[in-house]
C-alpha cells in the first residue's frame, strides 16, 4: 500500500535491477517432457518485478536500468513499452555519457509529457483509481462531481417548467 501510495505521486519510475542470487546449477521445468538445465544464471531480487507491474499497471513511465550478466525474465528485458538499460551497476556507470543521454531522453520524451497530463481525466477515464489519487486531485474530482450533481439539479428544477 505505502509502495502504491508513493508511485500514485510520481510521473516516472526507474528500477535498478542488479544480482540478489545467484545459481551454479539447476533445472527449469524440472517435472516436463523438456526440461532445460541452468547453470550460473544471476536473478534479481522478485520487488523489481513487483515495482514494475505496480509502475506499469499505474501507466508511469518505466526505464529499467539492469546489471549485463543478470537474467533476463518477467518486466526485467525489453518490451514495447518500456525499456531495459544494461549497464555493469557501478557508480562510473551513471557518469557514462550515453547512459545520462538514455535517462535524459526518456525523461525529456516520456516523462515530461507524462507529468503535464490531468490525472483527474485519468479517474474518469477509469484508469486511476479513487484511492490513487493525491488529496488536491481528490477535491478536484470531489468539485467536478458536485458541479455535476449542482448542474442536473438545477436542469431537473428548471426543465419541466419548458416543457408544460
Amino acid at each position: 500500500t505505502k509502495i502504491r501510495s508513493v508511485m500514485a505521486e510520481c510521473h516516472g519510475v526507474i528500477v535498478v535491477a542488479y544480482e540478489r542470487k545467484f545459481l551454479e546449477a539447476g533445472t527449469e521445468k524440472r517435472t516436463s517432457a523438456s526440461p532445460m538445465p541452468l547453470t550460473r544464471k544471476t536473478y534479481t531480487t522478485p520487488w523489481n518485478h513487483i515495482e514494475s507491474a505496480m509502475a506499469f499497471t499505474l501507466g508511469l513511465p518505466l526505464y529499467i536500468l539492469c546489471q549485463r550478466e543478470l537474467t533476463e525474465e518477467g518486466l526485467i528485458e525489453t518490451k514495447l513499452d518500456w525499456y531495459v538499460q544494461k549497464i555493469a551497476v557501478q557508480p562510473s556507470d551513471f557518469a557514462d555519457p550515453l547512459i545520462a543521454q538514455g535517462l535524459e531522453s526518456w525523461v525529456t520524451s516520456r516523462v515530461v509529457p507524462f507529468s503535464k497530463k490531468p490525472r483527474l481525466f485519468s479517474t474518469i477515464e477509469g484508469n486511476l483509481k479513487l484511492s490513487e489519487m493525491t488529496p488536491k486531485e481528490m477535491l478536484g474530482a470531489i468539485g467536478v462531481i458536485g458541479a455535476a450533481f449542482s448542474a442536473g439539479a438545477a436542469a431537473a428544477h428548471f426543465l419541466p417548467g419548458l416543457f408544460s
